[in-house]
């Protein structure tokens, strides 16, 4: 398992997926505009990394738009798939479960 700037555990398996996480986590931190072009770099690197999906459904729940319900509903399948699928440490998880009872409220 790699850790990321956070120090925290990632399941993912390239330098370019940490790479790109890393990136998308300072530009969210930053409230940058380049955490989407961050967060696409990194479902490219690594399409089956759970905690992206997670991340991509909590972004479009943030932007508190009704529209993007249904993209955060999908994510939140994917990511609940994938983490069936593969191996997803107890954070990343805990991402999927966040967006699942956040969608819950919808």
């Amino acid at each position: 398992m790699t850790s990321d700037i956070c120090n925290c555990d990632v399941s993912l398996k390239t330098s370019d997926g940490l790479t790109a996480w890393n990136a998308m986590t300072r530009a969210f931190l930053a409230h940058g505009a380049e955490t989407p072009v961050h967060l696409t770099a990194l479902m490219e690197a690594e399409p089956d990394f759970a905690m992206a999906h997670a991340a991509k459904g909590l972004f479009c729940l943030m932007l508190g738009r009704r529209e993007m319900v249904a993209a955060a509903r999908d994510a939140h399948t994917t990511a609940s798939q994938l983490a069936l699928a593969g191996d997803t440490n107890l954070r990343e998880r805990a991402w999927i479960d966040a967006l699942g009872a956040w969608l819950t409220e919808q």
